[in-house]
């Protein structure tokens, strides 16, 4: 399935128009990880919105101890990183490949210019849909 096929089943931007998941097709990429990569840490400043493909994404939540506390583990069709998105504050959680896995990363500016023009999906992203 190609990013725009993948874009377009998930229920956050079916009501995006073709040309709106074109143009955030063509400002995402496919990244594949081994497990244990981490896609991105606790507290780095947010850049993207992430969207599983395959495999099992978990997301770690730091303790007061600086142990890791697992707090969800995603897989296929589930999207992580849109709080960030939302609020422009940094992640609040790290991003951890559980076993191999696949990703769709899409460029926040993109989302942004997308959102604009698309109330639905600002208010999608909200309420976490």
């Amino acid at each position: 399935m190609n990013k725009q096929e993948l874009l377009g089943k998930i229920p956050l931007f079916r009501s995006l128009s073709k040309k709106s998941i074109a143009y955030l097709g063509a400002h995402c990429k496919e990244i594949s990880a081994p497990k244990g990569a981490v896609f991105y840490s606790e507290q780095d400043q947010a850049e993207h919105l992430y969207i599983v493909q395959t495999g099992v994404v978990q997301l770690f939540k730091a303790t007061r101890a600086g142990k890791r506390t697992l707090i969800n583990s995603l897989t296929a069709g589930h999207i992580f990183g849109e709080d960030s998105f939302l609020t422009g504050s940094p992640y609040n959680y790290t991003a951890v490949a559980g076993k191999a896995s696949a990703v769709v990363r899409i460029e926040n500016n993109a989302l942004k210019k997308i959102s604009t023009k698309n109330h639905e999906l600002t208010l999608s992203l909200r309420i976490g849909v």
